[in-house]
């Protein structure tokens, strides 16, 4: 049975091989159809050459991927170029999707009228170039006769296309009707013949084909009886290995729960013992905090206390030296009137007295009044030096400026006027990996209650960035609001602490230019140059600002509760400037009515200044803030960073 099936397959190969053979022996070969496209090309002349960027060849069949496009892509990577302009090849499928090309080549068996190609390509400076068409009915139309080439051309076509052909390419063509009508005759003659001997050939392969469904069907049938007898015993032999092997399986998941459990009551055990650690390390920080706080508040309220008793005492100081001018003017008058009045002697000489006993105490509370001057100023040097201690504390811990400059790009400002001596603004700059994060954050409270809350953000931060290498911007956010809540113990209950950061956070890939950011409260402003053509005259590039505003919530307990920080990306180009800040710049009241200095002046002025190096930019923000306060206090810390691609 299986001899009798080979046999009848090889001899259906045979008959296929023979008939393609045949059929190719007349058909014109893709290579040499290309290469006569490609020398078409070569002997015709277009009117406006010089405004071709590039050379176009379009071939108009309903598959596009046949093997002429593939064959015609490989001469024009070979060839390169043709009138001195890269070639480039294109495939229509229908008509109407003709476009700007120099040449079409059409085969009349791919069953386009050609009546509607003209239609299409009508007025434009397009070559047609066609296979098997009737004489005169296209502009370049050729055949193969005995395997050779022949082609004749319409020169009027050509004309109205505003195209010229070499005089030895119309010399080679075939001039007259009746010569075309005679090769189109013959070539119609032998594909006639080599149709009917196909007919016949598939004839033949029919009748096999049927033969050889026959023979399957009967070998389906025996196969299907024995697959019935081999399932029976694959059933049988497939229930009882099953049963073993889910004994097997049973007992080897009952001796992997067992190890998972081992080890996760270890894990537990670790993880309990190194959170034990951590929150009396935590716990100790905290009292320690809370100490120096609750110090410093004490000895705040002394220093108000001594003020106001030393404003008291020198209040009576200044009615009891009027009280001694009096006594003074008096006693010259009772002097001069002494000769005359004996009683006026006695109440002078009492008067003395009374003015020396005044003197006296007068004296007294002055020296007493100096000492208590003496103890404030000390208490104020004492707090003035813890100031001085914190901030190198928190500068120590703040990335050193060396460090800022070899991570961040050539270009950068760091503006930061704190309001007292320590801040409560912060801001931090890492790199991990190709990533570069920046941020500028607002602690909640000004001086040192602010300056501890930095310090506890950029502990956190080196823990996050450094150590743990999370570097997605959002995500940062995310586990500094975990850390800040577990550190200050909040659960948002009534009248616990809702201390917290608002911040603006950036994160920069050094190969992509790739910019992460996300926001707590705070937004970035990103400016980028593009381009406008007013009133249809010459391009010019303008400054235009984008803000991304933050999410509404701080990076701490959140009463409304909080989800997940917001990520937002975008793909930044050489001279794209972006900004971020706290809100300490447009909260600063001054101007002539005392007034803040608002968010939409703060945009005006970057927009102003984008023409300026960044160092200029820092220069003339700065002054600005400065001219706009005047003789008023700053009322919060500023913070603003400045950073553009270069």
């Amino acid at each position: 049975m299986t001899g009798y099936i080979n046999k009848i397959l090889s001899l259906l190969i045979a008959l296929l091989f023979q008939t393609a053979y045949s059929f190719c022996q007349i058909q014109f070969d893709d290579d040499a159809r290309a290469s006569f496209v490609y020398d078409i090309s070569k002997y015709i002349t277009w009117e406006n050459e010089s405004a071709f960027p590039e050379f176009n060849i379009g071939i108009l069949e309903k598959d596009c991927n046949s093997n002429l496009r593939t064959t015609l892509i490989k001469m024009a990577e070979n060839k390169k170029i043709l009138h001195n302009k890269p070639i480039r090849i294109m495939c229509f499928s229908a008509i109407d999707e003709i476009s700007s090309i120099q040449v079409l080549y059409v085969n009349k068996l791919s069953g386009f009228d050609i009546e509607q190609i003209f239609e299409r390509i009508k007025g434009k400076n397009i070559l047609l170039a066609t296979e098997n068409y009737e004489f005169h009915k296209s502009m370049v139309n050729f055949i193969v006769v005995d395997g050779k080439k022949r082609f004749e051309l319409n020169e009027a076509k050509m004309n109205e296309a505003r195209l010229t052909a070499s005089e030895l390419f119309i010399g080679l063509a075939v001039k007259t009707k009746e010569d075309w009508e005679v090769l189109y005759k013959k070539t119609d003659v032998l594909l006639q013949k080599e149709k009917e001997t196909v007919a016949k050939q598939t004839v033949v392969i029919d009748e096999q084909q049927a033969e050889i469904q026959q023979q399957n069907e009967r070998i389906i049938r025996q196969r299907e009886e024995i697959a019935q007898q081999q399932g029976e015993i694959e059933r049988q032999k497939s229930e009882l290995t099953n049963l073993a092997n889910n004994i097997r399986a049973k007992q080897t998941e009952i001796v992997e729960k067992n190890n998972v459990l081992e080890n996760q009551k270890a894990s537990i055990k670790n993880q309990v013992e190194e959170l034990k650690k951590k929150k009396t390390e935590i716990n100790e920080k905290k009292k320690i905090l809370e100490a120096k706080e609750e110090e410093i508040v004490t000895k705040q309220e002394k220093i108000n206390i001594q003020n106001k008793t030393l404003n008291a005492q020198l209040k009576e100081i200044e009615k009891q030296q009027l009280v001694l001018y009096f006594f003074c003017v008096l006693l010259l008058l009772v002097t001069g009137l002494g000769y005359v009045i004996y009683r006026s002697y006695r109440m002078k000489k009492k008067a003395n007295y009374l003015l020396e006993l005044k003197n006296k105490e007068i004296m007294q509370q002055n020296q007493e009044i100096r000492q208590q001057k003496e103890e404030i100023e000390a208490q104020n040097d004492e707090i003035m030096q813890k100031n001085e201690i914190l901030l190198q504390q928190k500068k120590a811990i703040l990335p050193p400026l060396a460090f800022i400059d070899a991570v961040m790009p050539a270009q950068y400002f760091i503006l930061n006027k704190p309001r007292d001596i320590v801040s409560g603004d912060f801001f931090w700059v890492g790199k991990h990996d190709d990533n570069i994060v920046v941020l500028a954050a607002d602690c909640t409270g000004h001086g040192v209650p602010g300056a501890f809350m930095s310090m506890l953000g950029v502990s956190f931060l080196n823990d996050i960035i450094n150590k743990r290498g999370i570097t997605v911007a959002n995500k940062i956010l995310d586990e500094l609001r975990e850390y800040v809540v577990r550190a200050l113990h909040q659960t948002g209950k009534e009248g616990e602490s809702k201390d917290g950061m608002d911040m603006a956070l950036c994160v920069i890939n050094d190969e992509t230019n790739m910019l992460q950011f996300s926001g707590a409260n705070n937004p970035l402003y990103l400016i980028q140059t593009v381009a406008m053509q007013p009133f249809e005259l010459r391009e010019i590039l303008v400054p235009s600002i984008v803000e991304v505003k933050g999410d509404k919530m701080p990076v701490g307990i959140y009463p409304e509760g909080h989800t997940s920080f917001t990520l937002n990306q975008f793909q930044l180009h050489t001279g794209d400037t972006f900004y971020i800040f706290s809100d300490g710049y447009a909260d600063q009241f001054g101007g002539p009515n005392g007034k803040k200095f608002k968010y939409k002046p703060f945009k005006q002025l970057l927009l102003s200044v984008q023409e300026k190096d960044m160092k200029e930019q820092k220069i003339i923000i700065e002054q600005t803030i400065v001219n706009w306060r005047g003789a008023l206090d700053q009322v919060d810390d500023i913070l603003v960073i400045g950073i553009r691609i270069s």
